[in-house]
């Protein structure tokens, strides 16, 4: 089922694409460079419709490249990508420093994964207000 909703997702925007192309010719393949932020379950039916070609029978070659340290978000505005796979944290980020082009199309989750991680003692998320917080140093 999620595969399916990905691979429409990415047929309508790439019908977008095709649409705003005007040199898109019909037998050739439409390239389309996804990037994608994690190495994370959440990126699973991207991987699967890169690796089983799900969009050939529409005339799409995904390729989905791994951000490393780079802001997905960045190489989208660079040119270097059509589309990213990602939370929308980066999305709402670029918005506030001023970039009003990027849109969120659709989210497959409706929380971001994130953890929090403390001592023993500390059993509720109330029991951190007021406290500093800070990264162990390494080694502990």
């Amino acid at each position: 089922m999620l595969r399916e909703i990905v691979l429409w997702l990415i047929l309508f925007c790439a019908g977008l694409a095709a649409m705003a192309d005007q040199g898109f010719a019909a037998g050739e393949p439409l390239k389309l460079k996804i990037i994608y932020s994690s190495f994370t379950g959440a990126y699973t039916p991207l991987w699967l419709a890169v690796d089983d070609r799900l969009g050939k029978k529409y005339g799409l070659d995904f390729e989905a490249v791994y951000a490393g340290r780079a802001r997905p978000h960045q190489l989208l505005l660079s040119g270097d990508a059509q589309y990213v796979v990602s939370t929308g944290t980066g999305v709402v980020s670029s918005y506030a420093a001023g970039t009003k082009d990027l849109v969120i199309i659709a989210s497959f989750m409706s929380t971001t994964g994130s953890s929090i991680f403390s001592k023993q003692q500390i059993k509720t998320v109330k029991e951190l207000q007021g406290k500093i917080s800070r990264p162990a140093a390494p080694g502990r």
